[in-house]
């Protein structure tokens, strides 16, 4: 009798072009489902631009919505856990970490958070109105500080974030670093980036600054900007190209327009 595989449920807000998710797809495709099995619980009912990528893959998505009562989530949650006979949980959440661990607790399974930043700006205009902006905030300073004390293991992404969160966590025997990478395209010939230039009107030997990255608060495409125009008065020719999507994203390309 073949033993049954590992089986990890990863909990997330939506299946989209982040980098936790990139990682996690990518993550998905080397991997022998025979051996780990990896599916994906959503907090937003619809569906994301990539989950077409894990269910090609043969992962299960969930979808179980995160309403104000958080009642049927935590009800959703415990029911996907139990039915899909779930091994671990691992959590990509920030603001609302704390639910999946009290759920994951209270059924005596082991729960791994991942923090990839220690701020979540609201990214909505309903979590941006000033009243529920600072409920919101309590709410994730609760919510996270749970997660810290409860989780099985926390991981983060950088030093600098694990630093913030668990200042004595080189101390801790369940902290770790996880180092999030993805398989680099081999380089592309002369003749493409020849060719790519001259599709977005630049010149042969204009320097090329790429930034890749969603257009949110956090990622601060405004103190980009800024620190490009200094780029642009020591070298003219100079080029920045912004890669990403995101709720901010004809915000910052009304200021490249305004700006030249």
């Amino acid at each position: 009798m073949t033993e049954r595989p590992l089986k990890v449920l990863h909990l997330l807000t939506a299946l989209g072009h982040g980098g936790a998710e990139i990682w996690l797809l990518n993550m998905l495709k080397q991997l022998d489902r025979a051996e780990c099995a990896m599916d994906f619980c959503l907090k937003l009912p619809q569906a994301g631009k990539l989950e077409h990528v894990a269910t090609d893959q043969g992962a299960r998505v969930f979808h179980v919505p995160l309403r104000p009562t958080h009642v049927g989530y935590l009800r959703g949650l415990r029911r996907t856990l139990i039915e899909g006979r779930y091994d671990l949980l691992h959590s990509h959440e920030f603001v609302y970490s704390g639910l999946g661990v009290a759920v994951a607790n209270a059924l005596k399974l082991p729960v791994v958070c991942t923090f990839h930043h220690w701020q979540s700006p609201p990214e909505t205009p309903l979590t941006r109105a000033p009243v529920l902006r600072q409920l919101r905030e309590v709410y994730g300073k609760v919510s996270m500080g749970y997660s810290l004390a409860n989780a099985t293991m926390r991981t983060a992404l950088s030093r600098k974030v694990m630093s913030h969160l668990i200042p004595d966590w080189q101390r801790r025997d369940n902290c770790r670093m996880l180092r999030l990478s993805t398989g680099i395209p081999p380089p592309g010939c002369p003749h493409a980036r020849a060719r790519l230039r001259e599709e977005l009107g630049f010149g042969e030997d204009d320097p090329v600054l790429l930034h890749v990255g969603r257009f949110i608060e956090q990622k601060n495409h405004g103190g980009l900007l800024d620190l490009f125009a200094r780029v642009r008065a020591e070298l003219p020719a100079a080029k920045l190209v912004l890669l990403g999507q995101g709720p901010l994203k004809d915000q910052v390309l009304a200021r490249v327009e305004r700006d030249g």
